[in-house]
């Protein structure tokens, strides 16, 4: 049973596909949601898109801590206390081998993957209703490794270390932490490793890493988003501390 009204939904990356397709179905259950994203005009498409009047916008760069505190603050003084915390904020980048990584590429995979989610964490926690729930969108790659993908699967890897820190520390409070962890997404991130992979042949890439998972298919965003729905509702009060893995079989 999902019971969410009146409950005030925080999504980083919130003018993204899984942002989007997430806050939709918070909405039709009567929650007030806050999108934070960097991009003005891809947030002024989804406000226009989704025209709710519980919805709000706010434009922030999860990677600066002058713009989390922003975000937060902004969600609490238009809506009040935080209930639901999803940071869907992720990047893949150009797939090469560790020695071929340079610093800087490396400090932002992190900055993006890992420590905006620590600094939303950290911003959120204080102004979230005890019994909230944080929820913090990962991936297959913080389970595995895999060669060439370095940056990224050790940016997930953390996250999936952080969630599980976060859940010991605030269960005092309720406050579930978990992280969703998809495989490969249909759309802008999977287009990087397509094109680097096999050159020129991505068409044939995307069929091969198909054929991989058992249920023929990339992960959509409405996959995603009615997990992050589930978290978010008295459905799982009793779970905090986990990984949920929404892969199509690929790991069974």
């Amino acid at each position: 049973m999902e019971v969410l009204g009146n409950k005030v939904v925080l999504i980083t990356g919130g003018a993204g596909a899984l942002g989007l397709v997430t806050a939709k179905l918070y909405l039709a259950k009567g929650s007030s949601v806050m999108l934070a994203d960097r991009n003005q005009e891809a947030l002024e498409r989804a406000a226009k898109m989704l025209n709710h009047q519980n919805l709000a916008c706010v434009v922030a760069d999860v990677t600066n801590t002058a713009d989390t505190r922003f975000y937060v603050n902004e969600t609490v003084r238009l809506f009040g206390k935080i209930d639901v915390f999803i940071h869907c904020v992720g990047i893949i980048g150009m797939i090469r081998p560790v020695e071929q990584i340079s610093e800087q590429e490396f400090s932002y995979a992190k900055w993006v993957n890992f420590s905006g989610a620590w600094l939303g964490c950290q911003y959120v926690l204080p102004e979230m209703n005890d019994g909230g729930s944080v929820i913090l969108v990962s991936s297959t790659a913080g389970h595995w490794g895999a060669a060439d993908t370095g940056r990224y699967t050790e940016s997930k890897h953390a996250m999936v270390r952080m969630m599980q820190t976060l859940s010991l520390e605030v269960a005092h409070r309720n406050i579930r932490v978990n992280t969703i962890d998809p495989i490969n997404f249909e759309g802008r991130m999977m287009r990087d490793p397509e094109e680097v992979l096999i050159s020129g042949n991505k068409d044939e890439l995307k069929k091969i890493m198909k054929s991989m998972i058992p249920l023929g298919r990339y992960v959509h965003p409405e996959d995603v988003a009615h997990s992050l729905l589930f978290f978010g509702s008295v459905s799982s009060t009793y779970i905090t501390g986990t990984t949920h893995v929404i892969a199509g079989g690929f790991n069974s």
